[in-house]
């Protein structure tokens, strides 16, 4: 891992709210980079492109239930999946190697810390983490993923033993929250290709309330009800 992954991070210093607003650069493999915004409200947190259309994703911690908005098809997917009991059908071996080979410099007067994460001894992710940086995103990062994976776990059932990949099981249900037990992560990476960095982050935010309300007239639908 280079120092050359890492990119300088520029937070505003205004204070205007209480709310937090994170920017992120994805990247897939064979794809155009592209914006992902989280803005955090309280107990919500809305996922978006950079925009206040009708194409996001809501959580809502309080209610556990988790909101995915389509104005194409002017439906809401509703995900409140309960907790499920999976047992993993292949062997998997999780280990976390933190690589302090490089060193990066500090966040918000914070260090990040390198780490990587092997399944069955290949490297599945490589993430930098920042300890104590933006502890309630981070929170609220893990409660929604952890509420995923139940729905990830739901699924998985039809899915053929030999078809699964070791590390979107771990990634996606049997430790959905792993990379985030060591810190914010400000940069993340996968086997897969794809790629995160955080470019830009506010503490001090003030988010409009008509970001988190759901439009009234769209269709409500859940997985099951596809079944």
């Amino acid at each position: 891992m280079s120092a050359v992954l890492f990119s300088s991070l520029v937070h505003a210093d205004g204070k205007k709210g209480n709310d937090i607003l994170l920017m992120f650069q994805e990247q897939e493999t064979g794809s155009e980079p592209y914006q992902v915004r989280m803005i955090f409200k309280n107990h919500l947190m809305r996922i978006d492109e950079g925009n206040s259309d009708n194409n996001f994703v809501l959580f809502n911690n309080k209610e556990h239930v988790i909101y995915s908005i389509s104005s194409d098809r002017k439906s809401i997917l509703v995900i409140n999946s309960k907790q499920v009991k999976y047992e993993p059908p292949i062997k998997l071996d999780l280990k976390t190697e933190k690589i302090d080979s490089v060193m990066f410099p500090s966040v918000s007067g914070k260090k990040p810390q390198a780490y990587k994460f092997n399944v069955n001894g290949e490297t599945c992710n490589l993430v930098i983490a920042v300890p104590g940086l933006l502890d309630h995103a981070l929170n609220m990062m893990r409660a929604y993923y952890t509420l995923l994976s139940y729905e990830q776990a739901d699924a998985q059932a039809s899915i053929p033993d030999d078809m699964l990949n070791p590390c979107d099981v771990v990634n996606n249900i049997v430790a959905p929250v792993h990379h985030l037990s060591f810190g914010f992560p400000i940069r993340e990476s996968s086997k897969s290709g794809k790629q995160r960095a955080m470019i830009d982050f506010d503490e001090h935010y003030l988010a409009d309330e008509k970001l988190f309300m759901l439009p009234k007239d769209y269709t409500r639908f859940s997985r099951q009800d596809t079944n």
